[in-house]
């Protein structure tokens, strides 16, 4: 199989329709980051069955929809195909009557998923079963993204044997064993069901011929029951017609009394309606003056609030003309502040003109002076530049005088710099060293600080990692619980499935013996007592067939009575009120012979009976069990069963709940660990700064070590240069004989001195041109400072005019006050005279209202007690209504029960009262009571009841059954052979499988040794199967060596080694059992350029060894070099990829 083409459209960046053709040897995908590359190798994981969308970097599988952009917009779906090479039908026998095979995968939004294969719908299933038999699939050691090398390289021994299993072709047997397992489990459950049902029929049809034999005797017991109980229907319907006679008698006289009563109560309530007239009125009357004396006392209330207000009104006015007074005392202490600065103003500014005037007096006389001088200065510049003029030639003569002295002061100036230097180099070597000795010092306190923080983050790392690991084991153990209690919780429910099957009732009304509480081992009693009639329900009312409750009074003949030693079987079975007439009525005898020696004392109605079913009944029949289980106790051992399965499933649920809530605790303390990656980068980084301080505490030592060597040095140097110096010191000559010639000596002395005359003079005007230019600057200074009195004047002027203003408008707040407490003080005066006129009126008002109530409290005494009275005469009425429609409801009563009886007449024998009376009137058994008729009909009906329930049709029910047993052991020998046949699949699975595993990992470790030697070119190294000695079992472990190193595990390798000893496996696989494609996502970032030519060797080993088509994202100028052709993927527009492809070998070759 040779997967030949790629399309993808609309899924992720890759919006337009593209295809990528896949060629034998290498294809090289390039491209900047971020524009796309990685999708193509997610598109085939998604087509190869992936399911899960962290897998495909999404949130959720439709995020593989193109999103849409701006200018594009966004796609309903997103599809995948590959084109399949299958001419040398190497796939599945379904897939092989195709030689072109091509499948795709579309996803809808708000649809979901679908499979097609050459258009035809395919299971998503089959598709991941199709590539993992060659090897491939989403999750195949074949499809290496990034990051996968580093997964392959953590993974657990027994999840790294998946890449060994694709060498063995076995990935697809997992899924094969694990189907014939459910299958199995299947067919093992129906078998125990089909067990179960046969042995129902087996009891079934050994019942039901016992039925056939007592349908005769049911038929003559029902003939003499219906004519029994057309008599009691009959003498029941007469008596409720005498019942309705007396009814109508007593009713005519409650009329009559009704009535008389009925008059009296209305005479009473003429006279209750003048007395509430009356009272009315003089209601009126308390109402008006009750209203007066209220208004009365509203205006004394609105005068005393008057008052009040008037009082607080004057205390806040007299509270406002204190504040204003403070208000107007501050205004003009601020006048008074503003006028005196104002003053002080005035005062600074008159200073300030005086000065200025001072200055500029002095200013206009030094401007003369100032002129003069300018003159002079420029006649001292001549005279002073001439004598510098003679001077300088009077310092060539010196010159020329002095060559004698050049070597001799060349050397000593010559070794006094050197010295110099040397002494400023050691200062600054001595100072370096005391620096690097200050800095070392410092580094070494930080170093320890390092190093102890490295220290405690190191060990808290280290048990925070083993407080993660031992939480993610703990969930593993949680998650495997669950697992169990589940596939428990579906072979519970599957079999309560099967026990509720067995307990279907034919019709959803609910029965007797669904009520029944039985005690175990007293199941077989209910088959001695009972065939039917407990399939039938509780009844009310004498219609339809069921159980009927008979009441306390009725049960004469109690077991207990005449037995008191036996324990009745209703302390046995209960739950159906019922059944305890008869249960009472039943003993329990321990053995055969106890019950044949106490049946001859038993009492009409008595019965007794065994544990195991043995019955003895007071009309002399005896029935002794045969051991058979019957229907009845089949039924309640698979009713206690589905109980007890119920109770299991609670238990199971209620365990389930309890893991669940433990795993979410587990879960919630696992995000608590979520930090760990930022604590690993953090120690990471500590232990970067720890060595890179070592390296700075080494670098100081030895510059510390060089610097103290040249300070040595430099030392010695200058004490050879200092010891040289005074040599030449003492060589030197007098200065007499060193100096200029005597006269142009004296010459020399004068023009100097003249120059220093000058200088003098010079030094003199440029003193009094700098006082001058301080004059000005003073000026100037003076200028500025008034400019500033000035506006400070104007604003102190401003303020004293507002202060003014301000004071004026408190001085006419405070006359306002004044006048408003003036007109205020005349008020209250006048307020309380017209408060006592209104406490009189009050008074006045309050006493018309008493003598109004008195009025009224008369009255209505009179009206209480006319309305006693009216309550009795009411009373007494009730008492006769109550009687009314006690007699009439009981007239009703038997009106409907008449009604029901003769409905019950027409239903069961299908007549009118008339025929109904002539047909039963001149039966033999007319002349009996009704209590005889009841004892007798209640004696048949046992008599019928305990011959059970009868199937008229029992010969068609057991040739029925009988058909339906054969069927069912056939289905059972059909479940036994699928049962063989599936173990045996299981075990040709498993052994199969556990001999390619074993060939494989032979072949694979044989061919990863030589190319690990190959890429390390040296070394060793092996696979191992760990863990278990089945291979099927076992984990894969990597034990290596590469050159001039130890063996170890390739966890211990460094980042290169691991992803070379990585590669050596995948491509061990590859060569045991070769992929059709192999996909690796940017795999040669970890290496160095050395490991990347061996890595590229490599893949053209591969390439010529297998037909296996490589498709290789990289970045590496040296892959891409490598590579038989490339596929630039770009993004012209932002977020959308394009593909342009490129055959590197085609390209060579035109070249050439």
């Amino acid at each position: 199989m040779e997967i030949t083409k790629l399309r993808l459209l609309g899924f992720k960046s890759f919006v337009d329709s593209t295809e990528v053709e896949i060629l034998p040897g290498l294809t090289g995908i390039v491209g900047p980051n971020g524009c796309g590359k990685s999708n193509i190798i997610d598109a085939f994981q998604w087509l190869m069955g992936e399911s899960r969308p962290s897998s495909m970097r999404a949130s959720g599988m439709e995020d593989v929809i193109f999103a849409g952009v701006e200018g594009r917009a966004p796609r309903s779906f997103a599809e995948v195909t590959v084109e399949i090479d299958n001419s040398q039908q190497r796939a599945s026998s379904e897939f092989n009557r195709h030689k072109e095979l091509e499948i795709s995968r579309k996803i809808t939004r708000e649809i979901g998923s679908s499979y097609k294969l050459n258009g035809k719908e395919l299971r998503a299933r089959d598709v991941q079963t199709l590539f993992a038999d060659f090897s491939s699939g989403s999750n195949s050691s074949s499809l290496i993204k990034q990051g996968q090398i580093a997964e392959l390289l953590n993974m657990k021994p027994k999840d790294r044997k998946k890449i060994l299993e694709e060498a063995a072709g076995i990935s697809g047997l997992y899924h094969r064993r694990h189907e014939a397992q459910l299958k199995l489990n299947g067919a093992e459950r129906n078998l125990e069901r089909l067990q179960d049902l046969i042995s129902q029929l087996e009891m079934q049809l050994k019942t039901i011929e016992k039925q056939a034999r007592e349908a005769e005797r049911y038929a003559k017991l029902s003939k003499e029951i219906r004519t029994l109980k057309g008599l009691l229907l009959l003498k029941q319907y007469l008596s409720l017609r005498s019942d309705i006679n007396s009814v109508d008698i007593s009713l005519t006289e409650n009329l009559k009394l009704s009535s008389t009563l009925e008059s009296e109560n209305s005479e009473l309530e003429e006279k209750i309606e003048v007395e509430n007239e009356n009272i009315s009125s003089k209601k009126n009357d308390v109402e008006e003056k009750s209203e007066v004396h209220q208004k009365t006392l509203l205006e004394r209330q609105v005068v005393l609030n008057e008052i009040n207000l008037s009082e607080r009104q004057a205390n806040e006015l007299k509270t406002q003309l204190t504040q204003s007074d403070a208000d107007l005392q501050r205004e003009d202490q601020l006048m008074a502040d503003a006028q005196n600065n104002m003053a002080d103003q005035n005062t600074l500014l008159q200073e300030v003109n005086e000065k200025l005037c001072d200055i500029d007096k002095k200013i206009e006389n030094q401007k003369e002076t100032i002129e003069q001088n300018t003159k002079r200065m420029e006649a001292v510049d001549n005279s002073y530049n001439s004598i510098q003029d003679r001077l300088n030639d009077l310092k060539a003569e010196k010159i020329l005088n002095e060559k004698r002295r050049e070597d001799h002061l060349s050397n000593i100036s010559n070794l006094s710099r050197s010295l110099e230097k040397l002494n400023g180099s050691l200062e600054k070597l001595k100072s370096a060293e005391r620096d690097e000795q200050r800095k070392l010092e410092d580094l070494l306190r930080e170093q320890e600080t390092l190093n102890r923080e490295y220290q405690i983050e190191s060990h808290n790392l280290s048990q925070k990692e083993k407080d993660f690991q031992k939480n993610q084991d703990e969930i593993g153990f949680v998650d495997n619980e669950i697992n169990k209690l589940n596939a428990k919780k579906a072979v519970s429910l599957s079999e309560l499935e099967a026990s509720k099957s067995l307990l279907d009732k034919k019709s959803d009304q609910e029965t007797v013996f669904d009520e029944l509480e039985i005690e175990n081992g007293y199941e077989r009693c209910l088959d001695a007592l009972f065939f039917s009639e407990l399939e039938y329900p509780k009844i009310s009312k004498i219609r339809g067939s069921g159980w009927q409750k008979v009441v306390d009074s009725q049960v004469a003949n109690k077991i207990v009575k005449n037995f008191p030693r036996l324990r009745p079987l209703s302390s046995h079975i209960k739950g159906a009120d019922v059944l305890n007439y008869l249960l009472e009525h039943v003993g329990i005898v321990r053995t055969t012979e106890e019950g044949d020696n106490l049946s001859k004392k038993l009492l009409p109605g008595q019965q007794l009976i065994t544990k195991e079913g043995d019955l003895w009944r007071w009309d002399g029949f005896i029935r002794y069990t045969t051991g058979e289980i019957s229907k009845n106790a089949l039924r309640i051992r698979n009713q206690k069963k589905v109980v007890e399965i119920q109770e299991s499933l609670n238990e199971i649920d209620i365990q389930i709940e309890a893991l669940q809530n433990k795993k979410v605790v587990l879960e919630k303390s696992s995000s608590l660990f979520g930090d760990m990656e930022i604590e690993r980068s953090n120690l990471s980084k500590t232990g970067s700064d720890l060595q890179a301080l070592e390296g700075e505490i080494a670098r100081l030592k030895n510059q510390r070590t060089i610097a103290s060597d040249n300070i040595i040095s430099l030392e010695k140097k200058i004490k050879e240069e200092s010891a040289q110096l005074k040599i030449y010191q003492e060589l030197d000559t007098d200065k007499e004989n060193l100096n200029v010639s005597e006269s142009n000596e004296k010459e020399y002395l004068s023009l100097v001195n003249n120059l220093e005359e000058l200088d003098k003079q010079r030094e003199d005007l440029r003193n009094e041109r700098a006082n001058f230019d301080r004059l000005t600057d003073h000026k100037n200074s003076l200028r500025d400072r008034k400019e500033e009195l000035e506006l400070n004047l104007s604003k102190w002027t401003a303020q004293s005019e507002i202060a003014v203003e301000r004071r004026s408008g408190i001085q006419a707040r405070i006359e306002k006050i004044k006048s408003e407490i003036k007109k205020t003080s005349s008020l209250p005066g006048n307020l309380v005279n017209k408060k006592e006129v209104l406490d009189k009126r009050v008074e006045a008002t309050s006493t018309e209202l008493v003598d109004a109530r008195d009025k009224l409290a008369s009255f209505e005494g009179n009206l209480r007690k006319l309305q006693i009275k009216s309550r009795e005469l009411i009373t007494e009425l009730g008492v006769e209504k109550e009687n009314q429609v006690r007699f009439n409801t009981k007239k009703e009563s038997l009106a409907e029960n008449l009604a029901e009886l003769e409905g019950r007449i027409k239903n069961e024998y299908n007549l009118n009262f008339e025929k109904f009376q002539d047909e039963f009137s001149n039966d033999q058994m007319k002349d009996f009571s009704q209590p005889e008729i009841e004892a007798r009909l209640e004696r048949q009906i046992r008599f019928r009841d305990n011959l059970g329930s009868v199937n008229l049709r029992a010969e068609q029910d057991a040739k029925e059954i009988s058909d339906e047993l054969e069927t069912i052991l056939s289905e059972r020998n059909d479940v036994l052979e699928a049962i063989e046949k599936l173990n045996t699949a299981v075990k040709s699975i498993n052994q199969d499988g556990r001999q390619k595993l074993i060939e494989a990992f032979n072949e694979v470790n044989k061919t990863f040794q030589t190319l690990f030697t190959r890429l390390f070119q040296g070394g060793k190294a092996e696979l191992a199967l760990v863990d278990s000695t089945d291979p099927l079992e076992a984990g894969l472990e990597i034990m290596c060596q590469p050159p001039g190193k130890k063996v170890t595990t390739i966890s211990l390798l460094s980042g290169g080694e691991q992803t070379l000893t990585a590669l050596a496996l995948i491509f061990a696989v590859f060569l045991s059992n070769p992929s059709p494609i192999c996909l690796m996502d940017e795999v040669d970032a970890p290496l160095d350029d050395a490991n990347i030519e061996k890595y590229c060797d490599i893949l053209d080993f591969m390439t010529k060894e297998t037909s296996t088509r490589f498709i290789v994202i990289t970045h590496n100028i040296i892959t891409i070099t490598r590579m038989d052709r490339l596929f630039g993927v770009t993004m012209m527009e932002p977020g959308v990829s394009q593909l342009v492809g490129v055959d590197l070998t085609r390209a060579e070759e035109l070249i050439n």
